[in-house]
């Protein structure tokens, strides 16, 4: 346990002491310690409080080390930092602690102080005296303020105050002239002290999840940052200037509202990773003529914004391996914007280190011709788009092992598709497909396959038999269907039956244009579906938004297209339907057909 052993008793009042012994440098009376070295002193011995009196005495004029990380302690004696002249190292990590005493500063040899996991809502001003102070950690407490004179720790390095209370950092924090790593994560920072370009050692700023509106532009001035996290905050706009182009290498932006990004991002030349989701960036937010002169930029994402290509900036960048332009499926952590990508440009396949392709929620009808040569591509993610085809070149992906196309609208696949033999996990959900290509047996690595919403003409199961490697399957079919009569039941064992009939309706609901005042279209749908033509009288005309019995939708309306999913009822039996698209509103659409009964509703999007 230390340099010396230590004499471990107990008094008449069931508390325990440790002798004193000046030869004593070392003492972890944490809960942790005993735990992995399955020491002989039991922390149930620790009481809550170490008293004035010494009852557990950890007094003595070598002691350097000292760990009482959870030990459930919830008060120190006044008076310990006289005790202790000599700690280098003070722990106390995970108690119940509200607070340090005031004599805390009197331990001036003190190099390091874990209070983390605490509930201690201010630090004692006499903690400024400590000159040789190098890591003060107060993570996870309930700091409303930083003691005013924290600019006298000189040779602090590292400060963590992350999950706190803080709304500002006192003025004098620009003199830490020497601090590496300000770690200031989950606050309620407002704004950073101008003075913070004094910090010229700075290395790492971590300001995620605060209340930022705007950046001072002397951070800018900070030549020596490798990592920037401003994520989470409310900024609008980035320094203009940076003189950290040499030195940084990672910069996080997501959640914030910004429009652009500076220049500067061009000159970054050592950057390996850029990640801005969540923002408002639009299609401009790089000018395509910009040439981003790092060679060891690895990541770009770019997800949940408001662009509407990729610009030929990023296509130029050789280093890439992952890039994300997506959207979060997750309707539960959508965000306020999204990409709109209609098209990928045709030099995206330079990109020829592309390990990570994210496109999924998008609008991309189809891939570039050479998309295959993109040969080191091991994921991509393309799903909840509208491509109705894939090329040929796709099959020459030698090194994909997970492809997502789930909810687009493909009807065919390419003959050579089972090529892709690494494929270990396949998702081809929700779309048009009638049959696959023979080559798909070939694909022995597949682990899980999903084949659900498709309408199959053919019982595909047949076909997978004999790869042993498939783990999870999906499919809408199962052991009783036939091709003959194409009865199946889903998960739910709910049949489904007559597909040529829905892909009948299918095409008649996606050329309806809104209106119920045509009697024959009434009549033809109750017809087609066996319904009864009262069913259509009992529409209410609140399901029909608009003026008489039309749907209010602007035509001219600029708002960008999107699409969305409905489904069809049969019968007693619901089943998904396949995405549609509108090329000329964006609204949300729900129709429903039952028994002959045709209704449509359209609510304006909210902008």
């Amino acid at each position: 346990m230390g340099t010396q052993e230590m004499e471990v008793m107990q008094n008449t009042n069931g508390n325990c002491y440790i002798a004193r012994n000046l030869d004593l440098e070392y003492i972890d009376l944490s809960k942790d310690f005993y735990r992995k070295k399955c020491r002989p002193f039991p922390p149930a011995l620790l009481p809550a409080k170490l008293h004035n009196d010494f009852d557990f005495c950890i007094s003595g004029t070598c002691l350097l080390h000292v760990y009482l990380d959870h030990s459930n302690l919830t008060q120190l004696p006044t008076g310990l930092g006289r005790a202790l002249p000599l700690v280098e190292i003070f722990s106390v990590n995970g108690n119940g602690l509200m607070s340090l005493p005031d004599d805390f500063g009197h331990i001036s040899s003190l190099k390091a102080l874990f209070v983390g996991y605490n509930f201690i809502s201010s630090l004692p001003e006499s903690l400024h005296k400590l000159r040789k102070l190098r890591v003060l950690d107060a993570t996870s407490n309930k700091l409303e303020t930083l003691y005013s004179e924290i600019g006298q720790n000189v040779n602090l390095r590292i400060l963590k105050v992350k999950q706190n209370r803080l709304k500002s950092f006192p003025a004098t924090l620009g003199l830490l002239k020497k601090l590496k790593v300000l770690d200031a994560e989950v606050n309620l920072i407002e704004f950073l002290p101008s003075t913070v370009n004094f910090m010229q050692s700075l290395n790492i700023i971590n300001l995620k999840n605060n209340c930022l509106s705007s950046i001072p532009e002397t951070l800018g001035d900070l030549q020596h940052l490798k990592s920037i996290d401003l994520s989470k905050n409310n900024l609008e706009k980035l320094f203009d200037r940076c003189q950290s182009t040499l030195s940084l290498e990672t910069l996080v932006l997501d959640s914030n509202m910004l429009k652009k990004l500076p220049l500067w991002i061009g000159d970054l030349l050592n950057v390996q990773e850029i990640s801005v989701t969540n923002n408002k960036l639009c299609s401009e937010f790089l000018p395509d003529e910009l040439d981003i002169l790092s060679t060891k930029l690895t990541s770009i994402d770019l997800s949940g914004n408001q662009i509407s290509r990729i610009p030929n900036s990023i296509c130029k960048i050789v280093s890439l391996k992952r890039l994300s332009m997506g959207n979060s499926l997750d309707v539960t952590v959508l965000g306020p914007c999204r990409n709109w990508l209609h098209i990928l440009p045709e030099n995206l396949v330079n990109l020829r280190l592309l390990t990570v392709l994210q496109l999924e929620g998008n609008q991309l009808r189809a891939l570039p011709e050479d998309f295959g040569k993109l040969l080191n591509l091991e994921e991509i993610y393309l799903g909840s788009n509208m491509i109705n085809s894939i090329p040929e070149s796709f099959s020459y992906l030698a090194s994909i092992r997970i492809c997502r196309l789930s909810e687009n609208f493909l009807s065919i696949l390419p003959d050579n598709f089972g090529a892709l033999i690494t494929l270990t996990e396949l998702y081809l959900d929700s779309n048009k497909l009638r049959k696959l290509p023979d080559s798909m047996k070939n694909l022995t690595n597949l682990k899980v396959l999903n084949l659900k919403g498709n309408p199959f003409k053919v019982n595909p199961n047949f076909m997978f038999t004999e790869l042993t490697n498939l783990k999870d399957y999906y499919s809408d079919f199962t052991d009783e269907c036939h091709d003959e009569s194409f009865q199946c039941k889903d998960e739910d064992n709910r049949e489904i039956e007559d597909n040529d009939q829905f892909e009948k309706d299918l095409s008649r609901s996606e050329s309806w244009d809104g209106s119920n005042s045509t009697d024959s279209m009434q009549k033809s749908a109750l017809t087609e579906l066996g319904g009864e033509e009262e069913n259509w009288d009992e529409v209410s005309e609140k399901e029909m938004s608009g003026n008489n019995g039309q749907f209010d939708l602007d035509e001219t309306d600029s708002v960008q297209p999107h699409r969305h999913e409905f489904s069809y009822i049969f019968g007693t039996n619901w089943i998904p339907g396949p995405a549609v698209s509108y090329t000329n509103y964006y609204a949300r659409c729900k129709i429903n057909m039952f028994r002959g009964c045709v209704t449509g509703q359209f609510d304006h999007a909210e902008s």
